[in-house]
C-alpha cells in the first residue's frame, strides 16, 4: 500500500457539554414549531448545544436537532420544506413514550437528541434514530420513570416521521450512557437459515443489542438485570437494566483488578478510589464518587460498527476506560468549580441547572496513565448471527512512554472506529501513537500498518476511483490526553485489487 497524497485543513471543532454536544457537521437547521418545543426549558445562561447528523432516504433528508430541542426533522431534499418533526421527549399525551415519564417532569428536561449518525433503509421507507441520555446526565430527580424514548433505537416512517417502534438500551440514564455509535443495517441468518433484515446497536456499555429491523424484537436473548440504588434523595434510579447476550465487557469483577507502573501511580490511582462506590455496571452517581465502568467514553464510541457482508462479521473499537462521577449539593458548587479538581485529579464540571446538584467527574487516569488492568482499547470481531464474540485483540499503543511487553500493547483509547474493505481487511486508526493499521479480519493479526502525522481521531473512509482502491483518514486534533495535534487528510492506494472497499 502507498501513500498517495496529504491534504492540511483548518476548521473549529465545538464541543459544548451541557444537555448534549455540538458535532461540528454541516447540518440543516432552523427553529422547530411550537407544537415542538412546547414545555421545553433552559438556563437562559447556557447557549443552545447543536448536535447534527444526516441521512438521506429519498426524497428527503433528516438531520438531528439541539439538545435543547432535542427533535430531529426531515427535510424535502429540492426545497428545503420541513417534511415531518420527531422529538423523542413526550410533549403530547398520545407521544408513544409518554407512560415512562412522571407527570410533568417531560417538560422539565431537554436533550435524549441524536448526535451519532441516522441510519436510512429506503427500501422500506424507514430511518433509525439512536438517541441520547436525556439532561442533566448525572441527575434524574427532575425526570423521573424510564425516560423513552432517551437513549434507544427508534424506528420511524421516512416519508411521514411515524414512529413505528423504539428500543430502549438504558432506563433511565444517570450515567451518560448515550447511543454514540451509528445503527448497523445488516441481514441476520438464524440457526436454521432464515434471514430477516436487522438492526444491531453497539453501545458505550459493550452491550451489543441485535433487533428486527422491522418490529424492533430482540433477535438474541435480553436479561432483566437488578441494579444498584441511588442513595441520592429526590433520585430514583431503575430497579433494572436490559442486558444483552453478546457483550463486550466484562462487567462484574468486584473490585475491578488494578494496575500501575511506579509507586506514585499506584499512590495517585489509591486516591482517586478512595472511598469511591462502586457496584458493577450501573453504579448511580453518589455524593462520595461512583466509580462508572465502562466510563462514558465506553465501550463503543463515535466509531459504529463495520460489517462484511460476505463473511457475516462486524467489526467494532472498544474502549475501558472508567470515569468517577461525583454529585455536588447546590451550595458547595461554585467553591468546587473554582477549584476544578476530584481527588486531586483534572476535573470536568458541569452546572446541572434546575437540580439540587452539580457534577463532578473525571477519568480514571492518573497522569495520563489508567488505574485499571488492560486492555484499554481492543478491535473487536462480531458473529452478529450468533451473538458472539469471534476474537479480539488489544490495539494501539500510548505513544509517550515505554510501558514494557505487555502493557505496551494495551492501547489507550479510540475515538474513531473501523472499517472493512470487499476483501475482508480491516483498517483502524489509534491516536496515542498516531498510527493506521490494517487488519486481517479473519483472526485480527496485523497485515500492514503506517505512522500517521497526528493522532487520528475518526474512522477511515474508503471508496474505488478507476478501477483503484483508496483508503482515506484524517489525522488530527486532540481530544484526550496525549498525541501530536495536526490538520491532514491523507489517502493511500491499494495494490492488491482483492481488498476493494
Amino acid at each position: 500500500m502507498k501513500s498517495v497524497g496529504r491534504v492540511g485543513c483548518s476548521s473549529e471543532f465545538d464541543m459544548h457539554q451541557g444537555p448534549g454536544w455540538a458535532s461540528g457537521a454541516p447540518s440543516i437547521s432552523r427553529p422547530a414549531s411550537a407544537s415542538t418545543t412546547s414545555g421545553t426549558t433552559r438556563s437562559p445562561r447556557q447557549p443552545p448545544s447543536l448536535a447534527t447528523s444526516s441521512s438521506s432516504a429519498r426524497p428527503s433528508a433528516t438531520t438531528a436537532g439541539r439538545s435543547s430541542n432535542p427533535a430531529s426533522y426531515a427535510y424535502d431534499v429540492r426545497t428545503g420544506a420541513e417534511v415531518w418533526a420527531f422529538d423523542p421527549i413526550p410533549r403530547s399525551p398520545d407521544h408513544p413514550g409518554i407512560a415512562t415519564w412522571a407527570k410533568g417532569e417531560r417538560t422539565r428536561t431537554g436533550a435524549a437528541n441524536v448526535w451519532s449518525v441516522i441510519s436510512a433503509d429506503a427500501e422500506r421507507d424507514m430511518v433509525f434514530l439512536p438517541t441520547t441520555s436525556p439532561s442533566p446526565d448525572f441527575y434524574g430527580g427532575e425526570r423521573l420513570g424510564d425516560n423513552a424514548y432517551a437513549n434507544s433505537v427508534v424506528a420511524l416512517r421516512a416519508s411521514t416521521g411515524a414512529f413505528l417502534w423504539g428500543y430502549q438500551t438504558v432506563r433511565h440514564d444517570l450515567w451518560d450512557l448515550d447511543i454514540a455509535s451509528q445503527p448497523l443495517l445488516f441481514s441476520h441468518t438464524d440457526a436454521a437459515g432464515n434471514s430477516r433484515p436487522a438492526v444491531a446497536q453497539a453501545t458505550k456499555m459493550g452491550f451489543v443489542f441485535v433487533l428486527d429491523r422491522e418490529t424492533g424484537e430482540s433477535l438474541h436473548p435480553v436479561e432483566e438485570r437488578a441494579v444498584p440504588a441511588s442513595d441520592i434523595p429526590g433520585e430514583r434510579a431503575a430497579p433494572t437494566q436490559p442486558f444483552t447476550k453478546l457483550r463486550l465487557i466484562a462487567t462484574d469483577a468486584r473490585p475491578l483488578p488494578r494496575w500501575s507502573i511506579s509507586n506514585e501511580h499506584r499512590a495517585g490511582c489509591a486516591a482517586l478510589l478512595a472511598g469511591v462506590r462502586y457496584e458493577g455496571i450501573f453504579t448511580p452517581p453518589s455524593l462520595e464518587g461512583s466509580l462508572l465502568f465502562p466510563g462514558n467514553d465506553g465501550g463503543a464510541n463515535w466509531g459504529s460498527m463495520a460489517y462484511d457482508s460476505g463473511a457475516r462479521i462486524g467489526y467494532v473499537a472498544v474502549n475501558r476506560i472508567p470515569t468517577i462521577v461525583k454529585l455536588i449539593p447546590r451550595k458547595e458548587f461554585r467553591a468546587a468549580r473554582r477549584g476544578r479538581t476530584l481527588h486531586g485529579n483534572p476535573a470536568e464540571l458541569a452546572e446541572q441547572g434546575g437540580t439540587p446538584y452539580g457534577m463532578a467527574r473525571t477519568e480514571l487516569l492518573f497522569d495520563d496513565f489508567p488505574c485499571l488492568e488492560g486492555p484499554w482499547s481492543t478491535l473487536a470481531a462480531l458473529g452478529l448471527d450468533r451473538g458472539e464474540v469471534l476474537w479480539e485483540r488489544p490495539v494501539g499503543k500510548i505513544g509517550w512512554r515505554d510501558l514494557g511487553p505487555v502493557a505496551g500493547n494495551w492501547g489507550h483509547f479510540i475515538r474513531g472506529g473501523p472499517m472493512v474493505t470487499e476483501g475482508g481487511v480491516v483498517f483502524l486508526a489509534t491516536p496515542y501513537d498516531h498510527t493506521l493499521r490494517a487488519h486481517d479480519g479473519a483472526t485480527g493479526e496485523v497485515l500492514w500498518s503506517t505512522v500517521l502525522p497526528a493522532g487520528a481521531h475518526a474512522t477511515p473512509m474508503g471508496y474505488r476511483h478507476a478501477g483503484t482502491d483508496y483508503v482515506v483518514v484524517t489525522a488530527g486534533g486532540r481530544l484526550t490526553g496525549g498525541g501530536r495535534r495536526g490538520d491532514h487528510v491523507l489517502a493511500f492506494r491499494l495494490e492488491s485489487g482483492n481488498a476493494a472497499p
